[in-house]
């Protein structure tokens, strides 16, 4: 399952913990785990934006010049030994480490006066995500599992029932993913091919017989093969799966070519002068 909104990473964290919790007790299933991971450590600078606009610093100021101290700005090149190699200016180590020390860097406002950091900003330490998951400009985390013993209908439809009862935040929505997602879209794809199969078989039996009625009449076998191939999965104990829609769709060609036969010679009967009953009997 995927979940996925325009909440928070912590809303759809707790979500995909309650999947995984709901998982756990679904037989069929193993290996359960999720795409987020816990975040490193991280050191944030919070800017008052208040008493930054009184002091005359802007939060991109702020931003720009912890950035640069910490992470370092290529100041110049310079070459040694036939290679060219940058020379970065930041902070030394020890300094990088002391978040008290980071607050006592002075910058400069808009009137060119030296403002200490922490006047207009704090420091918090926290977490952060390794990555940020992203699928239509929405924040997305993956819950997955291996099956063990079971089809992948079945352990769906165990899934989707167990779900169902989650209260999901607002924003905050569930859908298909992997495995499950590919089967969908296939089985949506294949039904889309097989009513568009149908409808391009009416019309050629329809230039063929110069008739709208004997394109019905052939066309009524259809649903009776539908209901063998079914009987015929489950006597087999075989999932629905594509493989089984793909063959269907191979049966409607053949049911469709023996109706044909069998309708053409019913209609050559008649026009012999044959009863309806003793047609159809002979065409059998």
């Amino acid at each position: 399952l995927v979940v996925r909104g325009t909440g928070s990473s912590e809303e759809l964290n707790k979500v995909a913990d309650e999947i995984v919790q709901q998982m756990h007790t679904i037989p069929g299933i193993r290996d359960i785990g999720k795409s987020w991971e816990e975040g490193k450590p991280e050191l944030k600078v919070l800017v008052d934006r208040d008493r930054a606009a009184r002091s005359g610093v802007s939060a991109l100021g702020v931003a720009g010049t912890v950035r640069t101290l910490v992470n370092g700005q290529t100041a110049t090149r310079v070459t040694i030994d036939n290679k060219e190699l940058d020379v970065v200016v930041r902070l030394r180590e020890e300094d990088r480490a002391n978040a008290d020390g980071l607050l006592d860097i002075p910058m400069s406002n808009i009137s060119g006066q030296q403002v200490p950091l922490r006047t207009v900003a704090r420091t918090e330490r926290g977490t952060g995500p390794s990555a940020l998951e992203r699928r239509d400009r929405q924040r997305q985390i993956i819950v997955g599992a291996n099956l063990a013993g079971r089809s992948q209908g079945a352990v769906t439809a165990d899934l989707q029932k167990s779900v169902k009862d989650i209260q999901l935040p607002l924003g905050v929505t569930l859908g298909a993913g992997g495995e499950q997602e590919f089967t969908q879209d296939a089985f949506s794809s294949l039904l889309t091919a097989l009513l568009l199969g149908v409808l391009f078989v009416y019309m050629v039996l329809a230039s063929q017989f110069g008739s709208l009625v004997h394109p019905f009449t052939i066309m009524t076998a259809l649903p009776f093969s539908i209901v063998g191939a079914l009987i015929g999965l489950l006597i087999v104990r075989a999932d629905f799966s594509v493989m089984a829609m793909i063959g269907i769709i191979m049966l409607m060609g053949l049911v469709t070519k023996n109706s044909i036969l069998l309708v053409d010679f019913i209609i050559r009967g008649r026009k012999q002068g044959q009863e309806r009953t003793a047609a159809v009997l002979e065409a059998g």
